[in-house]
């Protein structure tokens, strides 16, 4: 917010007032001159995004990709020309694209439009200056392009010479389960980079699927140190994440239901060893309310204590 204030404030001052912008979204412009308070009308963010300094243009858009559909909706003609126009600044151009694409549910073509300048930036050596605007486009890949990210954001994590692999990592880590099975096969090649390996092993271990546990435990016996730390890192938090799921699916503590818990309790404890189940354990204690779930985990800790 304080980023997103000030750009905005920058470009308002040339108009006497400062605008700022609340928790909620909420706008509020003062006037410099007498210190009144008064309450923008929203279409001004759409002349806030077609001119002004492009740190005000690309905040003012920000802004709008989260104000009322009727809003962004009469934006779209606006917001097609900026993504076309090539004197514009790239980062303006991807945040108007991304606000217009989010606009009209990712289909036709403006939504085309959109999708090939993110993939073009993402696969583009930009200037070193310029590494916030590619780490933009990397972000927002799966969102925008979807499943088509995979096989975009799978060759800049094996290039170990791009800066931005640690960034890579994370947008495959957004992606979920449907990321796994190339990032195992990832995490298991001997002769790829060690960063596209450890990149691999940090992605699973945001997305936190038990599908990844037999070969994170693998992988923490890995010649290479910084393959073994990331893995390590990623089985953590890849416990905290099962035993997420564990309480979520949890049966109420009722007459029948106690083979099925103790069944949850055996299989956590055979997956996880006692370090990183006894963290998990830990955290998820501190943050459960519910007394019959408090006194399953009370149980599970007991249990892991005696490994």
């Amino acid at each position: 917010r304080r980023q997103r204030q000030m750009c905005i404030r920058d470009r308002d001052e040339t108009a006497r007032s400062i605008v700022v912008v609340a928790r909620g979204n909420v706008m509020r412009e003062i006037s410099m001159a007498n210190g009144t308070v008064k309450t923008p009308a929203p279409e001004r963010l759409l002349s806030w995004c077609a001119s002004g300094t492009d740190a005000a243009r690309a905040a003012a858009l920000e802004l709008l990709g989260e104000q009322s559909a009727e809003l962004r909706h009469k934006a779209v003609p606006r917001l097609q020309r900026m993504v076309a126009d090539d004197a514009l600044t790239l980062m303006v151009r991807l945040k108007a694209g991304l606000v217009l694409f989010e606009t009209v549910d990712g289909a036709g073509d403006p939504s085309k439009d959109v999708r090939e300048l993110f993939l073009a930036t993402a696969k583009e050596r930009l200037r070193k200056q310029d590494w916030r605007v590619r780490e933009f486009a990397i972000l927002k890949l799966p969102r925008v392009v979807g499943v088509r990210a995979m096989p975009v954001l799978q060759t800049l994590l094996a290039d170990g010479s791009d800066p931005l692999w640690m960034v890579t990592a994370n947008a495959l880590g957004s992606m979920g389960e449907i990321a796994v099975p190339a990032l195992i096969e990832m995490l298991g090649e001997k002769g790829a980079h060690v960063q596209s390996r450890s990149g691999a092993a940090n992605a699973l271990g945001a997305i936190g699927s038990d599908l990844a546990v037999a070969p994170l435990k693998r992988a923490m016996l890995d010649a290479n140190e910084r393959v073994a730390h990331a893995a390590q890192l990623a089985l953590g938090l890849t416990a905290r994440s099962s035993l997420g799921r564990i309480l979520a699916k949890l049966p109420a503590a009722e007459p029948g239901a106690g083979a099925e818990r103790s069944a949850a309790m055996t299989q956590y404890l055979a997956a996880f060893s006692r370090a990183f189940a006894e963290s998990a354990i830990a955290a998820a204690t501190y943050a459960e309310k519910d007394a019959g779930k408090l006194a399953w985990l009370h149980r599970l800790q007991a249990e892991c204590r005696k490994r």
